[in-house]
C-alpha cells in the first residue's frame, strides 16, 4: 500500500544519509592530505615563478588532478566542509597561478616569434621576386649564399610558435627557400661546367708542356691567368672535387717550373763557388805566406777569374767587388814588402859602409904604425865574418861597397 511504500523509502533514507555521513568521514583525511600537498606545491611553484627549468606544464597537471580527485570524493554527498573547501581551493589556485603567468609568458613569445618568421618569410618572399626579375649576370650570387645560410640560422634561431600556426608557417618558409636553392643550384651547375673547362685548359697546358709546343715560362703564365679565372667563377656542384683535379693539374705545372729553379740555383751556387774560391785564393795571399808563391797565387787566380762562368748581374757586381778588394790588399802587401826590402837593403848599405870604415882604419893604423899584418889577422877575420853575415847586396851602390 501507500503507507507500507513511504515506510520503507523513509528507511532507505536514514539508511542512506548515514552511509553519506560514513563517506564523508571516511574522505575527511583524504581531504586532508589533498590540502596540505597543494599547499606545498603551491610553495614550490611560487618559489619557482621566475626558474624558467621548473616544470610548469607538470605543475598544472597536477593541480588539474588534485581538482578532479576532490570532485570524485564530494559527488553524490553533501559536500565537504566550508573550510575545508575554502582551504584547498585557496591552495591549488596559488599553485597554478605561477603556472598560468608562465603560460601567459610563452604564449607571448611564441606569438611574438610568429610574428618574427612571418617577417622573414616576407623578407625572403621580397627577395625572391626581385631575383626572379634579374639574370645571372645581375645576381650577386656570394649575397644569395650568404642570405640562405642567415634566413636558415635565423629560422632555427627564433624559436616556437603557436602549434596551430606552426604547419602552415614551416611550409611557407620552406617554399621560399626551395625556390632560392633552386636558383643557386643552377648557378652552381654552370659554376661546375665553367671549371671543368678551365680543368681540361691546364691538362692541355701540361701536354703542349711535354711535347714542346709551349716553353715552361708561358705555361707557368697561363697557368697563372686561369687560376685568376678560377677565383673569379664562384662556388660548383662537387667543388672540392673540382678544386683537387684543377690544383693537380697546377701543380704539377708549378712543380717543373720549381724543378727548373732548383736547377738553375744549384748551378748558379757552383758558379758562385768558383768566384768565392778565386776571392780566398787571393785574400789567402794578401794576408801572408812567401811573397813569391803568393804572387804566383794572385797571377794564377786573375787568369781563372776571366775563364769562370758569368754570374747574373747582382752577384756578378758583388763578387767581383770583393775581387778588386782582395787584389787592392795584395798590392798593399806588395808595396809594404817592397818598402821593406828597400830598407833592408839601405841598413846593408850602412852596415857594409861601416865595415869598409874599420877595414880602412885597421889598413892605416898598419901602414902608419908599421904594424905586422899576422898581428891584425884576428881583427882581419872579424871584420870579413860580419860582412858575409850581411849576405850579398843588390844595385850599383852594393856593388860600389864591395
Amino acid at each position: 500500500t501507500r503507507t507500507s511504500v513511504v515506510r520503507r523509502l523513509h528507511k532507505a533514507q536514514g539508511k542512506l544519509r548515514a552511509m553519506q555521513d560514513w563517506r564523508s568521514f571516511a574522505n575527511a583525511p583524504v581531504m586532508e592530505r589533498l590540502c596540505e600537498t597543494q599547499e606545498a606545491l603551491a610553495e614550490t611553484a611560487e618559489a619557482n615563478a621566475d626558474n624558467a627549468d621548473f616544470d610548469f606544464a607538470g605543475c598544472a597537471a597536477r593541480v588539474r588532478a588534485a581538482r578532479e580527485e576532490w570532485k570524485q570524493m564530494t559527488t553524490g554527498q553533501a559536500g565537504a566542509p566550508k573550510a575545508l573547501w575554502q582551504r584547498f581551493d585557496s591552495a591549488c589556485s596559488r599553485a597554478y597561478a605561477p603556472c598560468q603567468a608562465h603560460f601567459d609568458a610563452e604564449h607571448a613569445r611564441r606569438e611574438a616569434h610568429h610574428a618574427a618568421k612571418l617577417a622573414v618569410c616576407q623578407g625572403l618572399e621580397d627577395y625572391a621576386g626581385l631575383l626572379a626579375k634579374e639574370s645571372d649576370a645581375q645576381v650577386d650570387w656570394p649575397a644569395l649564399e650568404k642570405i640562405i645560410h642567415t634566413a636558415d640560422a635565423e629560422w632555427r634561431r627564433i624559436g616556437l610558435v603557436p602549434q596551430q600556426a606552426k604547419s602552415a608557417l614551416n611550409k611557407r618558409f620552406r617554399k621560399v627557400m626551395d625556390q632560392l636553392r633552386q636558383r643557386l643550384h643552377g648557378h652552381h651547375l654552370q659554376c661546375a661546367e665553367d671549371k671543368e673547362l678551365l680543368i681540361g685548359r691546364a691538362e692541355t697546358l701540361l701536354e703542349k708542356l711535354d711535347a714542346g709546343r709551349l716553353s715552361l715560362a708561358d705555361v707557368v703564365a697561363q697557368a697563372k691567368e686561369l687560376q685568376t679565372s678560377w677565383k673569379q667563377i664562384g662556388h660548383a656542384s662537387k667543388d672540392r672535387e673540382l678544386w683537387r683535379r684543377f690544383r693537380t693539374a697546377c701543380d704539377q705545372i708549378f712543380a717543373r717550373r720549381d724543378a727548373e729553379r732548383a736547377s738553375h740555383q744549384a748551378a748558379l751556387q757552383q758558379d758562385l763557388a768558383v768566384h768565392e774560391a778565386l776571392c780566398v785564393k787571393v785574400e789567402t795571399a794578401a794576408k801572408g805566406g812567401e811573397l813569391g808563391h803568393a804572387r804566383q797565387q794572385v797571377d794564377e787566380a786573375q787568369a781563372q777569374w776571366h775563364d769562370a762562368p758569368q754570374l747574373p748581374k747582382r752577384e756578378m757586381d758583388k763578387m767581383a767587388r770583393r775581387f778588386r778588394a782582395a787584389l787592392e790588399q795584395f798590392d798593399k802587401r806588395l808595396q809594404s814588402e817592397q818598402h821593406k826590402q828597400q830598407q833592408q837593403e839601405h841598413q846593408r848599405l850602412r852596415d857594409q859602409a861601416a865595415l869598409c870604415g874599420e877595414l880602412e882604419q885597421l889598413a892605416e893604423s898598419v901602414l902608419a904604425d908599421g904594424t905586422a899584418p899576422t898581428d891584425i889577422a884576428h881583427s882581419q877575420a872579424a871584420l870579413i865574418t860580419r860582412w858575409e853575415a850581411l849576405g850579398p847586396g843588390h844595385g850599383a851602390a852594393a856593388k860600389g861597397i864591395e
